[in-house]
């Protein structure tokens, strides 16, 4: 690998090998699962161009080799990969973490309209601009951790707090530019024509792009407008978000009426405006027989909209079968847990 190595350096990309203090905050992860991946050298790249650069090069050297002695290219941003494909213990590991410049359009009045996310910025490098920006009452359909990469969030899907209202995150991306396995940098869109290659290839992006075609250096996404509802003293928009923990009693009586409350709030018709996520817990050093439940709520409106959705609840069913106790006990801790707005 010394001459890929003496080109990457010529071309001033930086390389770091094990042991340097680089390499290793590049190789550490949350996940610990891969905290002893290693891989033979870390890459980070300052902008598209090198991207390129790396991967001609890598196929300069591969085609020189035997199967058994190519090298092979794994792409990291945001490090967040459960299954593992932002780790490596072989080859190159490509960290787009320099690459992390986003821009925001605005129109004539400077309000956002949309931005442009190079491939390693991570949702707390956009969220900044709009907050240092005083952009309120804009969002778009964005991850809710800040240390998660954009690219990957974004072209695995990306389901947000505001995908309700606003699609998953792959609908809201209206460009990408991306560097393909032959070398070549091209840039798709909604803009291309659905039948041509670059048309298949931005289809492919939004959902099931995650490292599959290519490595996405640069992307483009809609920003949104929060709705707005009169409080009778202004228009604002906000947002209400809240967190509660439920513990369900214990036994097989509870477990089942448990089991019925949770299909009737996950049936319930809720308000495009309002998500509610849960999380079912299990820990294996306590006794319970029940799992705790997890359920994060956003809503973007005001705090007696939010109370009439979560009515809803309450009134599902008959009031006096079995479940109606339970409805009620979930639904007024998540009205106290969700009274906290956040002017946006």
């Amino acid at each position: 690998m010394s001459g890929i190595l003496a080109s990457l350096e010529f071309e001033q990309i930086a390389v770091y090998k094990p042991g340097e203090v680089e390499y290793e905050k590049s190789v550490a992860t949350a996940y610990l699962l891969y905290r002893f991946a290693r891989p033979s050298y870390v890459v980070q790249p300052t902008h598209p161009a090198q991207v390129q650069d790396i991967v001609r090069y890598l196929i300069e050297y591969n085609d020189r080799q035997k199967p058994d002695s190519q090298v092979s290219i794994t792409i990291k941003n945001g490090s967040h990969s459960y299954a593992g494909f932002s780790s490596t213990d072989k080859g190159i590991l490509l960290d787009l973490s320099k690459m992390n410049r986003v821009k925001l359009n605005l129109d004539k009045v400077s309000h956002p309209k949309s931005v442009i996310i190079r491939g390693g910025a991570l949702w707390g490098h956009l969220y900044k601009q709009l907050i240092n920006g005083r952009h309120k009452g804009y969002m778009l359909a964005g991850g809710d951790c800040s240390t998660v990469g954009v690219s990957g969030f974004v072209l695995g899907g990306g389901l947000s707090a505001f995908s309700r209202s606003l699609g998953m995150a792959c609908d809201n991306l209206t460009e990408a530019t991306i560097i393909t396995a032959d070398g070549r940098m091209v840039t798709v869109g909604e803009n291309s024509d659905p039948d041509s290659d670059e048309g298949k290839l931005f289809w492919a992006l939004r959902g099931g792009g995650a490292g599959n075609f290519g490595i996405v250096v640069q992307l483009k996404m809609n920003i949104h407008q929060l709705q707005k509802e009169d409080d009778s003293a202004r228009t604002r928009e906000t947002v209400i978000a809240g967190r509660y923990t439920w513990f369900p009693y214990p036994g097989e009586v509870e477990e089942a009426k448990l089991m019925a409350t949770m299909n009737e709030s996950y049936t319930t018709k809720w308000v495009d405006s309002l998500a509610i996520h849960s999380t079912w817990i299990c820990d294996l050093q306590e006794a319970r027989t029940l799992p705790a439940i997890r359920f994060i709520v956003y809503h973007n409106g005001e705090k007696n909209s939010i109370d009439k959705q979560l009515d809803k609840l309450v009134e599902q069913g008959n009031p006096s079968d079995q479940t109606s106790e339970r409805r009620r006990e979930l639904a007024k801790p998540l009205r106290r847990r969700t009274d906290y707005a956040v002017p946006s």
